[in-house]
């Protein structure tokens, strides 16, 4: 005759199946952590030179904008003595 109720068939996970899969998940979880890390460190290192790069473009505005262009700055000066006057031109704007 017909069964009404079926013991045998598995309707759920059993507990090894679900230990196996959490297994799986902890391993791939630690070989992808670490790379993800790694990509936000370099991303807060790109960050941190673009920060600089627009704080030294601001300070050689600022220093055209007092000094003029920077190609009439040093007119007949020496080499190092035009070096020094240019870095403590800029120095001053910062």
């Amino acid at each position: 005759m017909f069964k009404i109720f079926s013991y045998n068939s598995s309707k759920a996970f059993t507990l090894a199946e679900t230990l196996i899969v959490m297994g799986i998940i902890g391993v791939v979880a630690a070989l992808t952590l670490p790379n993800l890390n790694q990509s936000t460190n370099n991303k807060e290192k790109v960050v941190k030179v673009k920060k600089i790069y627009q704080n030294l473009n601001d300070a050689f505005g600022r220093a055209t904008v007092v000094y003029g262009p920077y190609d009439a700055w040093f007119i007949n000066d020496s080499t190092m003595h035009s070096i020094r006057r240019k870095n403590d031109r800029i120095y001053e704007v910062i």
